[in-house]
């Protein structure tokens, strides 16, 4: 059965248009918790490592930011148009989580309870939030969890703690369960748009 590349066309333009339009927002919200985390760690990580790891967030950002514009600015064309600002999100997503999960080794704090659980609760709530934006396309919804909980996880487990090993195992969990609950929420926003097309 040849493909429908008009069909498909249609339905990578919606899945499109709701990623593009839940980025705005999700930016926002990067830079105020990016800000936060920056401020609650400044006494623990030296004030250059902060600097730099909340420099690398906002910038990162500014660039989600153009690329969302400049979208919303550009008619769509052809599929391959559609698929390279696919790519580009894609891109500039993984580059946002490998930023935060940067978070999980640059804040890191050894041996402080305390800031580490600041830590955890941030990103975990961070990527837990990125799930209900970034379902519409499994690629970001598996990538972005990975990128900003792996990094922290590996360091909870360094800490050889029984507390800090068991913290890691339930992020390991929890990433795991948000990736297969993006799965489930992914096929159902494609159906949805299958239906409509």
């Amino acid at each position: 059965m040849p493909i429908d590349l008009s069909k498909d066309a249609k339905i990578l333009s919606e899945l499109l248009r709701q990623l593009f339009s839940a980025s705005r927002l999700s930016i926002v919200l990067n830079l105020l918790v990016s800000a936060l985390l920056a401020y609650l760690e400044q006494d623990i990580a030296s004030s250059s490592a902060v600097i730099s790891w909340f420099s690398v967030i906002v910038v990162i950002s500014l660039l989600r930011g153009v690329l969302v514009a400049s979208y919303q600015r550009t008619p769509e064309v052809t599929y391959a148009v559609k698929a390279m600002w696919l790519k580009r999100y894609r891109f500039l997503l993984l580059l946002s989580g490998v930023a935060w999960g940067s978070a999980g080794v640059i804040l890191f704090a050894p041996h402080d309870p305390a800031h580490q659980m600041i830590l955890v609760t941030m990103l975990v709530g961070l990527s837990s939030a990125a799930i209900v934006t970034l379902s519409t396309d499994l690629f970001c919804a598996r990538v972005f969890p990975v990128a900003v909980l792996l990094p922290l996880a590996i360091n909870l487990i360094a800490e050889k703690s029984g507390v800090t090993l068991g913290i890691s195992l339930a992020i390991l969990l929890y990433m795991a369960f948000l990736i297969l609950n993006a799965k489930r929420i992914n096929g159902s926003i494609v159906d949805n748009i299958k239906v409509t097309y």
